[in-house]
């Protein structure tokens, strides 16, 4: 049986974009999706991944968020062919000045590092100065590769790289003196757990990097001494026979367009050759006449299960790809086709156990994409993906799936899993797939999200966020004497997710999902006001039933009940005092603050606007089929119909009126507050 050498895991710290420590545990066999917008670190992950596996070192990894830190990469393989079936191979990083890790933790240790420390601070600085007057100054960094098995040596490769000034690079090779002395056991322990347990936080992975690396372990090659790095270089090629991976060439793609002279047919032979060059799979495939590295029985089955169609097949005629169908066939072949061709391939490979793919769904027709994640299901490998596409993010595969932020200039990651496993105090999945009918990927995806309860709200705030978005409002009074906020609102709208809840009782799913220990995604709930009397009342039931420290309590006298607060009022003034209407504006800022829940202070979205109408407004809304009814008395009261919702009312109506709202809107509104909620950057916490 072939090993089975799955990526179980990777773990890092203060690499490329991301400063902080990091790990991502694949948890089940299968497939593993990243998701992110692009910068967020999706590429660099799999980069870190790829540099792992080979034997060379390479200095292009060298990206550090600190540089005065060291930086590690660190891939966990399962090699279920045998007992010890762990092989942990990475990268590490260390600056000249680095910080030490495995100091003694005694206080007598803590003072002689602290002075230490000092003193090396004072170098420090001498240092510093005495290089900032010197046209070489030079920065030094140590690039290390290893490999081990859990209850093996570790094979190390390590080079010294120096730059300077002048953009001169000196590489010099190095070696390790022993380390596999008895006072490195623990260290060596702790640190395989913390990769292939997620122990610690990445505390004991530096703790026995920087022990082992550091410069008294540290020498210059010797002849004799070059067996570490050939078995180094050897584990690695080993291993890196089991995963395979695709990455789409930067700048250069299919797309042309037609000013170019590369349309005119006497340039077909030259695209054609290019356009083979781009499908070096498809032609290593082909090649493959005696099955040696693919299985072509398989990959027919995917191929066809994925497109359904038998209209594409390729040959190998005089050494170059070719399609039956015409001459230059294959520059009209789409590119779906041909990434389904490609995934199938690389899924018949005999060796291969883990499969990276960067969006292997571009150009791919939805149903070409439900069939690949079949397939992927179907068959015990790892294939770890990325996406911009939400069709691949489904209920069922969110616990595989991790979701990449950029926050400024640096990332950080969400594991699925972590917001929807059952095991934990975490999200009801069925809950959330009826909150967002089934498009959870909405809020995976989202940079900001803005929750609502019905459909006249649904109607209300896309058609505003298009009109902000297309410049329609920019003449408004409210943004005549302060187009700086205009700029801020269309912004802020720009990154917006609107997503209705279905209801005011998701309130509280909602909040959770975006928060902190999860999505730590800026959010906003807009609800009715009924949402907060309901909970009012409750509150007041419980004080009434359980009795509050120093205030109202229940006494029991037959079948009446009474509460002292109401013996206590001395006269009828007192006690309507005491029952006098909530303060819906500071209940309101409690609710922003402690859970981003913005209401209508007049009760609905109906509410709001009959009480910021005026006649004109009015009369201008019914000729659109709008109707907010008005009180005999005089005074505005409550529409029959939800906003927008009668049969007669359509899309110009809904555009025109919402038009109509926001021309009417002064300062002074309900509606101009949330305005100055959505304008904000930064949704994570709306406290003032």
């Amino acid at each position: 049986m072939i090993p089975i050498a799955m990526l179980r895991s990777v773990c890092f710290e203060n690499f490329v974009k991301f400063e902080g420590y990091q790990v991502l545990d694949f948890y089940d066999d299968g497939h593993v999706t990243f998701i992110g917008e692009n910068g967020s670190g999706k590429s660099s992950v799999l980069e870190g991944i790829r540099r792992c596996l080979k034997a060379e070192l390479s200095t292009s990894v060298s990206s550090l968020p600190n540089t005065n830190q060291m930086s590690y990469f660190i891939c966990n393989f399962d090699d279920g062919a045998t007992e010890d079936k762990h092989v942990i191979c990475g990268i590490v990083v260390i600056p000249e000045h680095e910080k030490k890790y495995d100091k003694d933790e005694t206080e007598n240790g803590r003072f002689m590092w602290f002075m230490m420390y000092l003193w090396g601070f004072i170098v420090h600085c001498w240092m510093w100065l005495t290089n900032s007057l010197n046209k070489d100054k030079q920065m030094v960094k140590t690039f290390y590769k290893f490999v081990m098995k859990k209850s093996g040596p570790m094979h190390v490769n390590l080079m010294r790289v120096t730059w300077s000034t002048d953009d001169d690079c000196r590489i010099k090779s190095v070696d390790l003196n022993d380390i596999t002395s008895d006072r490195f056991a623990d260290k060596r322990k702790r640190f395989i757990d913390a990769v292939t347990k997620q122990a610690s936080a990445g505390k004991d992975i530096k703790k026995y990097l920087g022990a082992v690396f550091r410069r008294n372990n540290v020498l210059e090659i010797k002849p004799k001494q070059k067996e570490q790095c050939n078995d180094c270089q050897k584990l690695l090629e080993t291993l890196s026979t089991k995963i395979v991976f695709t990455f789409p060439l930067r700048s250069i793609g299919p797309l042309q367009w037609s000013e170019s002279p590369r349309i005119h047919p006497n340039q077909r032979k030259n695209n054609y050759m290019e356009a083979e060059k781009r499908c070096e799979i498809i032609k290593c495939y082909l090649e493959d006449s005696d099955e040696t590295k693919f299985d072509k029985d398989t990959e027919r089955d995917i191929f066809k299960m994925i497109t359904q169609s038998d209209d594409y097949t390729f040959e190998l005629v005089d050494g170059k790809i070719d399609l039956p169908k015409r001459k230059y066939a294959l520059l009209k072949t789409p590119e779906g086709i041909l990434e389904a061709k490609i995934f199938s391939i690389l899924m018949s490979g005999k060796q291969y156990r883990t499969i990276i793919l960067e969006e292997p769904d571009r150009g791919m027709h939805p149903q070409y994409i439900d069939r690949m994640m079949q397939v992927i299901s179907k068959h015990k490998k790892r294939v770890i993906l990325t996406t911009h596409h939400t069709s691949l993010i489904t209920p069922w595969s969110l616990s595989n799936c991790f979701v990449f932020k950029r926050r400024q200039e640096y990332c950080h990651i969400i594991s699925g899993r972590s917001i929807v496993d059952a095991q934990t105090n975490n999200v009801n999945m069925k809950t959330l797939r009826l909150l967002t009918s089934d498009h959870v990927s909405d809020i995976l995806f989202a940079k900001k999200v803005l929750f609502f309860e019905g459909d006249s709200e649904l109607l209300f705030l896309t058609e505003f966020r298009r009109q902000i978005l297309a410049d329609e409002l920019e003449h408004l009074n409210i943004f005549q004497n302060d187009k700086e906020s205009y700029s801020k609102l269309k912004a802020s709208l720009s990154e917006l997710t609107l997503v209705k809840m279905n209801g005011k009782g998701n309130m509280t799913l909602c909040h959770d999902v975006c928060s902190k220990d999860k999505l730590k995604l800026g959010h906003l709930i807009i609800v009715d006001r009924d949402a907060n009397e309901e909970e009012l009342k409750q509150t007041q039931t419980n004080l009434d039933v359980n009795g509050d420290k120093g205030g109202a309590k229940v006494h029991n006298s037959g079948s009446k009940l009474r509460t002292k607060s109401k013996d206590k009022c001395e006269g009828k003034e007192d006690f309507e005092k005491n029952q006098r209407k909530p303060d819906w504006s500071a209940k309101r800022k409690e609710q922003l603050k402690a859970r981003n829940v913005f209401f209508w202070l007049n009760g609905d979205i109906e509410d709001m606007l009959i009480e910021m109408s005026s006649e004109k407004l009015l009369n201008d809304l019914r000729k659109q089929n709008v109707y907010l009814k008005v009180k005999r008395n005089g005074k505005k009261g409550r529409s029959k119909e939800k906003l927008f919702l009668h049969q007669s009312v359509t899309t110009k109506n809904v555009t025109e009126s919402v038009k109509l709202i926001f021309e009417h809107c002064r300062i002074q509104h309900d509606l101009f507050q949330l305005i100055t909620y959505l304008k904000r950057e930064n949704w994570d916490t709306f406290s003032d």
